[in-house]
């Protein structure tokens, strides 16, 4: 019988108190196509650096293509390929202070614009950068 692309057993990243993926299981087959769905913020990210190592679980446990992804990530690697989201924002930022800084930067900035795309996007602008979903930073750009 051939491994699966990829399992995970009781998967979970937790910071802090916050879980960002909680007690994800499933099985890929070799051969399949598949997709991630969800909302800002449900751990789609979370769960594709986990299992490619660039975080380590808090839970559970990975394998891809046969490969303990926690025990055999340099056997992994070479097998696999990662295009991860791209992350142009500064994550110890505050939106508010991110704004203010395309202002500086740019001098053709419509601050009318980037504050009603914010307010539409109903995101606090004294968040953190670093604390939005990787959804959330992508739609804020």
């Amino acid at each position: 019988m051939t491994a699966p692309a990829l399992r995970t057993d009781e998967l979970g990243k937790r910071y802090g108190a916050n879980w960002a993926l909680r007690n994800c299981t499933f099985e890929i087959a070799v051969g399949s196509v598949a997709a991630l769905v969800g909302p800002n913020g449900a751990g789609k990210t979370t769960l594709l650096q986990l299992v490619v190592g660039l975080i380590r679980p808090s839970t559970g446990n990975a394998h891809a293509l046969g490969h303990s992804v926690r025990r055999e990530l340099r056997e992994l690697l070479p097998k696999v390929g990662f295009v991860a989201q791209e992350h142009p924002l500064h994550r110890g930022f505050t939106i508010s202070e991110m704004l203010e800084y395309g202002r500086k930067l740019n001098p053709t900035w419509d601050a009318t614009a980037a504050a009603a795309r914010i307010e539409r996007l109903d995101l606090p602008l004294n968040a953190k950068v670093g604390k939005l979903s990787g959804g959330s930073r992508r739609r804020s750009r």
